[in-house]
């Protein structure tokens, strides 16, 4: 089933919506988990070892707890901070509840035409490289998946969903900056696709993630077609593990979202909780 622009646009848009509502619901449910933690658990008699700063209040090292534990990144405050800021013992310029708010975004603005354009020719021309240097006996013109330059004209990159939890170390497509075909992607890929019976002729990483799971966009064939004339971009997911395969980014992405939809990223159930500047 193929998908004009508008359709590929509206599944783009719909994963963005889906994860961001999972994103949301689950800061708000980390928060009030380690808050029910932090009740619970007075810290110990330790302030001849860590003396508090001027300025350290229980919320703000609460909110500092929250933002280490959720990974985010955060810009440094500007002006004059207090002693507990400086120490790094509290977060005094975001309030806890709005650290929702400070959750990246699962869909990055699509970047400047020129710098797509700029982009497409260099990775194009490194898969034809790759082409140029397959095993095949025939070579031939590598275009980009259509898909994906309609995917860049939309977004600049898509993430996974969920904090904090596995899946938002995930990447689902990089942004252009890392969308490179370097050649040692065709050489890894190619092993994987060989269980599934396809022939890799150039690919690249489209996506990736910290918990082993790597996504790549590959133009191949079946094993026992030796006609190039017959490759077509096929999407591979989990390429060091089980390979999941996909005809194209709608599929990849719909599945995607309906996979958000029923595994949310939750909450860690084993974490640290921050108090001051120590852990227990």
């Amino acid at each position: 089933m193929g998908s004009n622009h508008q359709d590929l646009a509206a599944i783009i848009q719909r994963y963005g919506q889906v994860a961001n509502a999972v994103n949301q619901r689950e800061m708000e449910r980390l928060i009030e988990e380690v808050r029910q933690k932090w009740a619970t658990n007075p810290p110990p008699e330790v302030e001849h070892l860590y003396k508090r700063g001027e300025g350290w209040t229980e919320e703000g090292a609460f909110a500092l707890c929250i933002r280490d534990i959720a990974g985010l990144w955060l810009p440094d405050r500007q002006g004059q901070r207090c002693e507990a800021e400086e120490m790094d013992q509290v977060l005094l310029h975001v309030p806890v509840d709005e650290l929702v708010n400070e959750i990246p975004a699962p869909l990055a603005d699509p970047a400047p035409l020129d710098k797509m354009v700029e982009k497409a020719v260099l990775l194009r021309a490194q898969l034809q490289t790759q082409s140029d240097q397959s095993a095949s006996s025939n070579t031939r013109n590598i275009e980009l998946p259509e898909d994906f330059k309609e995917l860049m004209s939309v977004t600049n990159g898509i993430n996974g969903a969920g904090v904090p939890a596995v899946t938002d170390q995930t990447v689902l497509v990089h942004s252009l900056n890392n969308q490179r075909a370097g050649p040692t992607s065709l050489e890894y890929i190619s092993d994987s696709l060989k269980r599934r019976g396809y022939v890799a002729q150039a690919g690249w990483e489209l996506g990736s993630s910290h918990q082993h799971r790597q996504i790549y966009y590959v133009s191949c064939h079946k094993t026992n077609d030796t006609d190039d004339a017959n490759d077509s971009w096929r999407i591979f997911d989990r390429a060091d593990v089980n390979i999941d395969m996909y005809e194209s980014l709608a599929h990849f992405l719909q599945h995607e979202t309906a996979y958000v939809e029923e595994n949310p990223g939750g909450a860690q159930q084993n974490y640290m909780v921050v108090r001051d500047c120590y852990p227990f």
